[in-house]
Order: C-alpha cells, then structure tokens, then sequence
C-alpha cells in the first residue's frame, strides 16, 4: 500500500465539505480513521466528492486482534485512581486517558504497517470537549502537532466552559459543593428491608422480590452516616448518590446491578467506580465479576429477585420468518468497544439480508445510542436514513415498545445485549455475534451452550440450520437454559 500524504481523523459529526476543504493540493493518498464505520454510500458520496484521490477507509476496530495486550483500560485506571472516591471525576478523567492510549495505539499501526512516513500530515476533526468526540482524543493529536479542525457538536461557550472546569482545583471545588448539596437535599426513597434497611433512591430497572414490603419516604441523605441503614440505587441511577461522597460515607451507600456485566469485562469502569461502596449482584456472573475487582459483595439473593431462566419454555417458532438484530450501545468506557462495533452489525444485515430475501429484518436501535457519549447526536437519524437508502422491501428500523418486538420476531441476534436473552421467555431463537475480534463479552453464555458466531459465513450456516429445523435449535436453547440455571443461578 502506498505512503499516505494524508490521514484524517473523523467522526460521526464530519462532514465530507469539510474533508474537501482541509485536502492540500498535492494530496494523492488520503487515509481515512473514523470511529465509526461508514455504510457503502457514505464511501461512495466520499469517492465521488473527492475525484483524483486515493482513499484509503479504515476504522477504529480494525487492530481489535492486537489491542487487548495494550492494557489501555488498566493504563488509564492506573494514571486517574486517586480520583476513585470522586466518581465523576474518576470517569471523566478516566474516559479521556482511554481515548488518548487508544488514539496513540492507532498511530503507532499506522507507522509500524509503513502507512505513513515523516512527511505524512494528520487531522484530527474534532473538539476540545473529549469526552464528547466519539472516540477521537484531541488531547492525543494536539500531542503530535496533528491540524485539529474544530467539527463537533458543542457551542464556544461549552468548550470555554471545558478549559475552566479542566484545571483540577476547579473541578475539585465544584465537585464538593455539588456534593455536599445532594447531600443536605431531602429526597423521597423507597425502603424496604431484607435483613439490613434499605432506602433506595430509585427502583428503575430492578426487579426486587415480590415478598418485600416497600413504602415511600423523605429523608435527608446525610442523615444516614448515623444510623442503621443503607442508601441504595440501581447502578444506571447512582450518579446522584455518589455524588455525595464524602458528605454521606461510601459505605453507607449500596450500588445494585441493573445490567449484565460478564467476567470478561474490563472492570475499572462499572465496577472500580464503586469501590467503597457495598454491591448487590443479579446473579453469579455478576457476582464473579463484582467481587473479582474487589467490591465488597452482599449475598446473592438480596433485594432482588431470582434471575433464573425458564426453562418450561413452549416452542413457539414453527418457521423463522422474522430475525431482530438488537443492538448495544458504545462509549468511552472501555478501549475494546467502538462505535464502529455497533454500525458494522448494521453493515454485516444489509449483507444477510440480501441471501435470505423470504425472511423480515428488524433493526432494533439502543435508546441510549443518540447521547453524545455514545454513538453519537443524529445517529439513530442516520441509520434509519441508511435503511432507506438500502431500499431493500425485507429490512426496517424498529419503532415498537421492545415487548412488541418480542412477540413479532422469530430470531434474535445480539453483540452482547440481554434483552435477547429476554427474548427467550417468549418461546424465541436466541444467536450471539461478535465480529469485533476481541474477547467475547458473552463467554459465560457460550460456556453453557449459547451459541456465538464470529463472521457473516458464520451467522449465515446458523440461520440456514436455524430456518430448516427451527425445533432442534429451539431444543438446544432450551438445554442452555437450563445449563445456565445449574452453573449461575441455583
């Protein structure tokens, strides 16, 4: 492959006007790195918008085989641990040095496979805000002299505010009278006992045992650094509570796990953020992950209710006539996801789509994927606008509440999300896809017999097996349920 004369860093939020404009005159190889990963039309709007240059499309997952003996996750823990106990400002920093090691690993493969040379250019487009570039670390480029072409989503003000707040003395003060108001602030919680006093400051996503009371209560968070109980909130609800740290004391506060984390999992994100703090788990995967970090566990079973899969499952699908690919969310908190990760699951349908024209396609978006710390603004936008471009009659983007998708689908196919696993109380085919080339987030899965597939050739085998005999899939599903039940739950 030729030296490029260029290579530019992009993301979601550049645009091709802005490619053209940045291109010096003697540019005749273009290497373009974006986080995410273009659909065929994007490229060919790019080819046709750049005439007479050779461009070379590359994304952020494309060294996946060699990134996990960098330890970017362990690096970056390593370098912003001391801030543990402020959580938001933990992850913050945290984020930041996971985007800055993943950006220089990048850079190093581009020199080490002769991509570029000394007289290479670089462009990052991107903003000072890191957290909010999508994977694209301006701290990083800035580094290395790259051009840094402002193409992001903040306004001045926001990325003034960022410089100020940047400095540490700032971000601690701020912090601590954040803190010591969420703290005195009276709040309404939900209490219950089971064994210890619990006051939780929200039950969404928890499914607590049928048998506890509850009622509702005022109290002021503070208080609780003197008294018996516990102040609790499902994980995706506990920036609040520790926000208050160290006003209400860490271990008097209870984190309780509301998503699947598998053992796989680099845990200096959702696990060492709540180092101080007691853990409930769902289950024993979750245990398993939790207390290997070295979160101080409560025993399995409290609050919460048995998470065991049913196993007295009806089958239900007699013909496969409707597959739903339900897709997971990135961001900044581990090195081994990308956003590219998520738009290559889309790339890799349209594929299938084409061999299996008897069959529905249903997309089945992550809400969380429009943040800005995700995928990014616009881009369930963009996938739909993609679809239509697609203009094939068996693909579509799903509006409906996620039960409803349950009902309509015969197959689903996920990264690693369980709301397929869900999906099997339905009486539905469950495959796991992983085309990312790193370690499996679903092992503890496969370990049981899930079955996981690894390339389109793969999935396509599964789904031809899968659609002329459905009731042998459905049987050896039925077998994993219970399998799981035996090695996690009983």
């Amino acid at each position: 492959m030729k030296i490029a004369d260029e290579v530019y860093i992009v993301n979601l939020y550049t645009l091709v006007t802005d490619i053209k404009r940045c291109l010096m005159p003697d540019t005749r190889h273009l290497i373009l790195i974006s986080t995410h990963a273009y659909f065929n039309s994007e490229k060919i709007e790019i080819q046709k918008y750049l005439k007479n240059i050779e461009i070379t499309f590359f994304r952020f997952d494309n060294w996946n085989d060699e990134l996990e003996n960098e330890d970017i996750d362990y690096k970056s823990y390593l370098k912003v641990k001391k801030w543990i106990h402020q959580t938001s400002i933990y992850q913050a920093l945290y984020f930041t040095e996971v985007a800055f090691f993943k950006n220089e690993f990048i850079h190093k493969k581009l020199k080490t496979q002769n991509l570029v040379d000394k007289n290479t250019r670089y462009t990052a487009f991107c903003q000072s805000y890191e957290m909010h570039n999508l994977g694209i670390s301006y701290r990083y480029w800035k580094s290395v002299t790259a051009k840094i072409v402002n193409s992001g989503i903040e306004p001045t003000w926001r990325l003034l505010q960022k410089k100020v707040t940047s400095i540490m003395i700032i971000r601690q003060i701020s912090y601590y009278i954040r803190a010591f108001f969420l703290a005195i602030m009276p709040r309404r919680v939900v209490k219950l006992v089971d064994g210890e006093k619990y006051s939780l400051i929200s039950t969404k996503r928890l499914n607590l045992k049928t048998e506890l009371k509850t009622h509702s209560k005022w109290i002021c968070p503070i208080c609780y650094n003197f008294n018996a109980e516990y102040l609790a909130a499902p994980v995706h609800s506990s920036s609040p509570l520790l926000g208050m740290a160290p006003f209400v004391r860490r271990e008097k506060m209870v984190i309780v796990q509301d998503a699947f984390r598998p053992t796989t999992y680099p845990p200096y994100y959702y696990a060492q953020s709540f180092i101080g703090c007691k853990k409930i788990a769902q289950d024993k995967v979750d245990f398993a992950f939790l207390s290997n970090a070295g979160l101080d566990m409560l025993p399995l079973g409290t609050i919460l209710a048995n998470k065991r899969m049913r196993e007295d499952l009806n089958i239900v699908v007699k013909e496969v006539k409707t597959v739903c690919l339900s897709l997971n969310h990135s961001g900044n908190w581990s090195s081994l996801i990308s956003r590219c990760d998520t738009d290559g699951l889309i790339v890799l349908l349209f594929e299938l789509s084409k061999e299996f024209e008897d069959i529905n396609f249903i997309i089945r978006l992550h809400p969380n994927s429009d943040d800005k710390k995700a995928e990014g603004n616009g881009w369930i936008e963009r996938v739909k606008e993609q679809v239509k471009k697609y203009n094939s009659p068996n693909v579509s983007v799903s509006n409906l509440p996620i039960e409803k998708d349950w009902e309509r689908a015969d197959l689903f196919i996920s990264e690693y999300s369980l709301s397929v696993i869900d999906a099997l109380v339905y009486g539905k085919i469950v495959l796991f896809l992983n085309t990312t080339k790193r370690v499996s987030f679903v092992r503890d899965f496969t370990d049981v017999g899930f079955v996981e597939v690894y390339s389109l050739h793969e999935l396509s085998t599964q789904l031809q097996q899968i659609v002329a005999d459905p009731k042998s899939a459905f049987q050896k599903l039925t077998q994993s349920s219970v399998a799981y039940n035996h090695t996690y739950v009983d």
